[in-house]
Order: structure tokens, then sequence, then C-alpha cells
């Protein structure tokens, strides 16, 4: 094997590992951000309880470390919670952004006790929600892990 042929094949293995390892990382973040949003909406659940600020102050407020890191919390201050999801801060799966819009276009139109059931069906759902994603991610940990390097690995056979 030339030295070419095993630096090509080197950067093909490293890149292999680097995109299962990659792919993991945004999976997880997929979940921590849907558990951060379901702090959120836990937060303004007890903010209406018992307070019954308004939304914009509500957001003020608020403070998940994850969506500071994110930078969803400024959009969210700023603009409010439909403009923060249609940023594309965060990586979310496709049920998450779904249950998150419909809360997002709810939120601030009904009764005080309309509000609390919005704000409890929500919770409930992206909870639901990520509980389905890490058990697709247990499923799955070891074929991100995996597959990339064999079939890097199945490919430098084939070409030597």
């Amino acid at each position: 094997m030339t030295a070419v042929a095993a630096a090509g094949s080197a950067v093909l293995l490293a890149s292999s590992l680097f995109l299962g390892y990659s792919t993991l990382r945004v999976k997880n973040a997929v979940i921590r951000n849907t558990r951060s949003l379901a702090d959120l909406v836990r937060f303004i659940r007890s903010d209406i309880t018992y307070f019954l600020t308004p939304l914009d102050g509500l957001f003020a407020a608020f403070a998940d470390e994850n969506l500071e890191k994110e930078g969803f919390s400024a959009v969210l201050r700023a603009n409010g919670l439909a403009a923060a999801l249609d940023s594309g801060t965060l990586v979310l799966s496709p049920g998450t952004e779904k249950i998150m819009r419909e809360f997002a276009a709810a939120i601030g139109k009904g009764l005080r006790d309309g509000e609390i059931n919005l704000c409890d069906c929500t919770v409930e759902r992206l909870t639901a929600e990520e509980e389905r994603l890490r058990e697709e991610l247990e499923k799955r940990r070891d074929v991100y892990r995996f597959v990339p390097p064999l079939g890097a690995l199945f490919l430098i056979l084939c070409l030597m």
C-alpha cells in the first residue's frame, strides 16, 4: 500500500468515525432541546397558575442554560416564542417542532384554566416525545457508532 493510499484510508476512516459521533451528538442535542422546551412550558404553566404575568415578561424571566447556549433564549426574549421557533437556532425533531408550533399559536389566547390545560397537555406531549427520542437513540446508538467506520473499511478493502 502506498503512502497516499494509506493516508487516504486514514482520512476516510477518521471522517466516518466523525460522522457517526456527530450524528450521536445531534440526536442528543435534540433530546436536550426537547427537555428544555418542556421546562419552558412548565415555567409558563407555573407562572400562569400563580402570577398571570404577560408572555413577554415570562419569556424575559425564563432562564435555561441549554437554550441560552443555543441562542434560543435571546430570540425568545426579543421576539416571542413563534419567532424563536422560526429562527432555527434549535435542532428539533419534527414532532417537537409541531408540538411547540401548536403551543405557540394557542398560548395567550384563552382564559387561565384553558391556558393551564394547554400547558399540561403540551408538557405531556413533549415528555412523550422525549421518551420516544431516547428509546430510538438507544436502539440505534450502535448503528451510529459502528456502521460508518465499517462502511469505510469495506470501501477501503474494495479499493485495495
